[in-house]
């Protein structure tokens, strides 16, 4: 397994460690337990690319947004445009996005998040929430 460092933005409503805090406190679980809980009768349950792929697209179109135009993919797209503007280190999100040189990280940027709306519209309506 990897390791994936987790951005902690104490200043920004959507901090991924925030919410991580919030999940646990809210589902309970052992240490050896998978990270994704969801509540289930009785206890809790892991939760599947499936689930994870569904409830994705559900909340795209909650906050108004064209299903079809986002992927999980669309995540690490805004991820890393959300964590940039809001002034992660780069090797921070270089780490998080398993980029392996800067090089590939700022072409990926400015090809993908910077100038794209995909990844700016989901940054922007995550941002105003």
């Amino acid at each position: 397994y990897a390791l994936l460092p987790i951005p902690h933005m104490p200043h920004h409503r959507h901090c991924p460690v925030r919410a991580y805090r919030s999940m646990i406190d809210r589902l309970p679980a052992s240490s050896n337990s998978p990270v994704f809980l969801l509540p289930s009768s009785p206890g809790t349950t892991y939760m599947t690319i499936s689930y994870f792929q569904q409830a994705f697209k559900l909340l795209i179109q909650a906050i108004g947004h064209d299903p079809k135009m986002y992927t999980l993919h669309s995540l690490r797209k805004s991820g890393a445009t959300v964590s940039f503007q809001s002034g992660v280190s780069l090797a921070h999100i270089m780490r998080q996005g398993t980029w392996a040189s800067q090089s590939s990280f700022w072409e990926y940027l400015s090809k993908y998040c910077l100038h794209s709306p995909v990844p700016n519209a989901l940054a922007s309506s995550l941002a105003n929430k």
